[in-house]
C-alpha cells in the first residue's frame, strides 16, 4: 500500500535509518493450515524455489509438486503440498520440541531424492528421505553439547547441512553424515543460521558460498564455506539475533532480525550497515526473502503480522494479516506461482497466495498495491518499460482491460 509514510520512509534512508508507522492492515486471503497441535517454530520450501516430481508412499499421484516443510513443539514434522494444501504425511522421531527444518533437493549424483533435516532440542540433527518419511542419518549424538537451535542445507556439490548448538556451529557432509568441522567463533549461543551461495551468474572471486550465524548477544558471524574462517561480523543489535537471511539482486544483502523491534539490512561484500527497519511495538520475530531481480523482504512480528518491503529500498509494500500471535517463520516460493508461507505460535501455517492481491477491493486500491508490487516482486520482461500503470484519465479506458481485472500477471 503506498502512502505518504512511505514516501517520507525513501528520504530517511539517507540517513541510514528506517523508521515507519503502522499503515492500515492490508487481509490478504490466504490458506490457513492446522495440521499441527502444538506452537510451529519453522517452516521451508526448496531454496531454489523449484517443484519436485515426488511420489509419496501416502499418495500414490507421481506429480511435480511444490512441497513445504514444518516443524513443530509436538515433537513432528508435516510435509505438505502448497498448491492444494494438502498433507502429505507426518515424520515423527524427535523426543522433544522440532526448533528448525530445511528442505532440499541435493545437486549431487549420489543423493537424487529430496531430503528434510530437522534440528531439535533432544540435541539431535536427522536427515529424512522426502518420499519415505524414512531416516537416513541422525547427527550430533556425541557432538551436540545442548539444543540444537538452527539447521540449514548447502546445495553445491558435495551438499552440507549446517547445525547450531550452544555456541558452535558444525558442517556435515550430507552424503555419509561425517562431520566436516565444528567452528566456535561465537561468543554466545547461536540462535539462527542461514547458508548463501552465489548463483552462476553472480560467482567470483568476492562472492563464494557464507554460513551466518544470527547470536544471541546481537551478532551476525559470516564465515567463508571453503575456507572455513570468518570474514566478516556485522553490526550489532542491542537484542537477541533470532533470524537470518540474504536477498540477491545487484549485491547480496543480509536481512537480521531482533527482539530489539529492528532489522538490519547489511551489505555482505563490504559489511557495510545499509539501513534499518524499526517497528517500535512489535519484535521482530523472522526474516525471510523472495531471490527475484527485485528482492522482497518478508519480516514476520510478535503480534502476528507479515511485513513485506523492497530489501533494496527499505520502503514498506504491504502487510500481511491473519495470525494471532508471534510470526516465527516465513520464507516465499515463486514457482509455479508466488506465495509466502508463515508459521505461528498460535499452530498453524498460513498460505498468501499473491495472485489474489487486490481481488477484493476496489481499483483504485488494485492499482496501489500494484504499484508497491512493482518495486518488490518482479516478472516481467527487462525490455517492458517499469511504468505499468498511467495516473491520467485518458488512459483509464485502455487500462482497464489490464490493470483493472483484480489479478496480478
Amino acid at each position: 500500500v503506498v502512502t505518504d509514510v512511505q514516501k517520507l520512509v525513501h528520504k530517511s534512508r539517507l540517513a541510514k535509518i528506517t523508521r515507519v508507522t503502522i499503515p492500515d492492515r492490508y487481509h490478504l486471503p490466504c490458506r490457513t493450515l492446522s495440521y499441527h497441535r502444538s506452537w510451529i517454530n519453522s517452516v521451508s520450501v526448496c531454496a531454489d524455489y523449484t517443484p519436485i516430481l515426488l511420489r509419496t508412499q501416502y499418495d500414490d499421484d507421481l506429480r511435480m509438486r511444490m512441497v513445504a516443510v514444518s516443524g513443530s513443539s509436538g515433537p513432528s514434522l508435516v510435509i505438505f503440498d502448497i498448491e492444494l494444501g494438502k498433507k502429505l504425511f507426518t515424520i515423527d522421531g524427535h523426543t522433544s520440541v522440532v526448533y528448525s527444518v530445511a528442505i532440499s533437493q541435493p545437486m549431487d549424483e549420489s543423493l537424487t531424492l529430496p531430503v528434510v533435516v530437522s534440528g531439535s532440542h533432544d540435541g539431535l540433527v536427522k536427515v529424512w528421505e522426502l518420499q519415505t518419511g524414512m531416516q537416513i542419518h541422525e547427527l550430533g549424538l556425541h557432538h551436540h553439547e545442548g539444543p540444537v537451535r538452527a539447521v540449514c542445507v548447502h546445495e553445491g556439490m558435495k551438499p552440507v547441512v549446517v547445525s547450531a548448538s550452544k555456541s558452535k556451529v558444525f558442517v556435515w557432509l550430507l552424503e555419509t553424515g561425517e562431520l566436516i568441522t565444528s567452528l566456535d567463533d561465537c561468543e554466545c549461543d547461536v540462535l539462527c543460521l542461514c547458508v548463501y551461495r552465489a548463483m552462476d551468474t553472480f560467482a567470483d572471486e568476492t562472492r563464494p558460498a557464507v554460513i551466518l550465524a544470527g547470536c544471541m548477544d546481537g551478532s551476525v558471524v559470516v564465515w567463508n564455506l571453503e575456507t572455513l574462517v570468518v570474514c566478516r561480523r556485522l553490526q550489532r543489535h542491542s537484542g537477541p539475533v533470532f533470524s537470518v537471511c540474504v536477498g540477491r539482486r545487484d549485491r547480496p544483502l543480509v536481512a537480521s532480525g531482533s527482539f530489539d523491534h529492528s532489522v538490519h539490512v547489511s551489505d555482505l561484500i563490504s559489511g557495510n550497515l545499509m539501513y534499518t527497519i524499526l517497528d517500535p511495538d512489535c519484535q521482530v520475530c523472522s526474516v525471510g526473502t523472495f531471490n527475484t531481480p527485485s528482492v522482497g523482504l518478508c519480516v514476520g512480528l510478535s503480534d502476528g503480522r507479515i511485513r513485506v518491503y523492497n530489501i533494496e529500498t527499505g520502503e514498506l509494500a504491504f502487510d500481511l494479516c491473519g495470525h494471532s500471535t508471534s510470526v516465527k517463520s516465513v520464507c516465499g516460493t515463486l514457482n509455479p506461482r508466488p506465495f509466502i508461507l508463515s508459521a505461528s505460535h498460535d499452530n498453524s501455517v498460513r498460505v498468501w497466495d499473491l495472485c489474489l492481491l487486490g481481488s477484493e477491493r476496489d481499483n483504485s486500491h488494485h492499482k496501489s498495491v500494484m504499484h508497491a508490487l512493482c518495486g518488490v516482486l518482479s516478472w516481467r520482461d527487462p525490455s517492458i518499460p517499469e511504468k505499468l500503470f498511467s495516473d491520467s484519465d485518458e488512459d483509464q479506458d485502455s487500462e482497464s482491460k489490464s490493470s483493472y481485472d483484480s489479478t496480478v500477471k
